[in-house]
């Protein structure tokens, strides 16, 4: 998604402020930048009236836009521009829920007239503006077909991780953070990799199928790789997802790590110990385990009927192997599991 310092370009920061106001009419900064952006007459006087009003009302930049009538001190002529503008924010995002996402950008630059305003320029740096925006709308079309289902927001979620990577400066001596996706084809004098528990890496949707659990392996192998010097592997004791308060058991991919080149440096805090909350769920757990036997049918949400092969414990909890005809042997984690025994199993 992008070439060197693409999303520090102008138009491509134009244009993604026009989806962030879209999605967040609250979005004070990207309203700032896009009433104008292309020229419509909207100076800067016309906006500190604006922003005068909304202060004075206590409401919003984009809320005294739509009572743009009311505003005092503001011109026929720029009350009606505002009106304009603000009846076509609202039209588009109207359109936000029914389009895809590419389709959705491409009618955002063809209605704000920023196409066009380019397409007038009629210059060499405008068509490769132009350019800029047809890769942002490719950025687009790709992310679509690779995230089905996913819209502006996610979108928007994934270009701000990508722009970190964009800014990225060898030589800053600051500490950037990154996804491990983000990080392939960079390294690092030191590399802290967080969240090495069971369920977060690997992740837990993935821990219900080998292909998936060596994907993340995978990508595990992508963070290690990362450091030329010194690599911290780093887990919680406890943590909070959603909303509940659980053990943080230490990742697999730590215990496949040859003991010889781990360094174990626990933070563990003394009074830490097993209360009886943690006795009861251990005991549910057991209790879980107990009735599975190798030879059961099962039913799972997504894979259907299966026969449990094996039976194991991991530090994650128990472990149930089951053979789904045609999807193959998936090992799943009996307390996540959206499995239920047979009648007759």
């Amino acid at each position: 998604m992008g070439g060197f310092k693409f999303y520090e370009r102008k138009e491509v920061k134009d244009a993604l402020a026009y989806l962030k106001f879209l999605l967040n009419p609250d979005d004070s900064v990207s309203l700032r930048r896009i009433i104008n952006e292309p020229k419509r007459g909207i100076g800067q006087t016309s906006l500190s009236h604006l922003e005068s009003y909304a202060r004075s009302q206590g409401i919003s930049l984009w809320e005294a836009a739509r009572r743009a009538e009311e505003v005092p001190n503001l011109s026929t002529s720029a009350s009606r521009k505002i009106s304009e503008f603000a009846r076509l924010m609202e039209g588009l995002g109207r359109e936000m829920e029914r389009m895809s996402l590419p389709e959705f950008l491409q009618a955002v630059l063809e209605r704000s007239g920023y196409l066009e305003a380019m397409a007038r320029e009629d210059s060499f740096e405008a068509q490769g503006r132009l350019e800029n925006l047809e890769e942002l709308r490719n950025a687009a079309m790709e992310f679509s077909a690779a995230n089905p289902g996913a819209g502006v927001e996610e979108f928007l979620e994934r270009v701000s991780l990508v722009a970190e990577i964009d800014l990225y400066d060898e030589e800053e001596g600051a500490v950037t953070l990154m996804t491990l996706h983000n990080a392939k084809g960079l390294e690092f004098p030191v590399v802290f990799i967080v969240g090495m528990e069971d369920g977060v890496l690997p992740h837990l949707r993935c821990m219900g199928s080998m292909e998936s659990m060596q994907e993340e392996r995978r990508l595990f192998y992508v963070g290690v790789t990362r450091a030329r010097d010194l690599l911290y592997l780093t887990g919680a004791v406890y943590r909070s997802q959603y909303g509940n308060l659980r053990m943080g058991p230490e990742s697999r991919f730590i215990r496949d790590i040859p003991p010889q080149y781990l360094e174990v440096v626990s933070s563990q805090r003394p009074d830490m110990r097993v209360t009886p909350r943690d006795e009861r769920e251990a005991r549910r757990l057991d209790m879980l385990a107990a009735s599975f036997k190798v030879g059961d049918r099962v039913r799972h949400e997504k894979w259907g009927e299966g026969l449990v092969t094996a039976l194991s414990n991991s530090r994650s909890g128990p472990e149930i192997t089951v053979n789904f005809p045609g999807k193959g042997e998936k090992l799943l984690l009996l307390e996540y599991a959206p499995i239920s025994k047979l009648n007759g199993g």
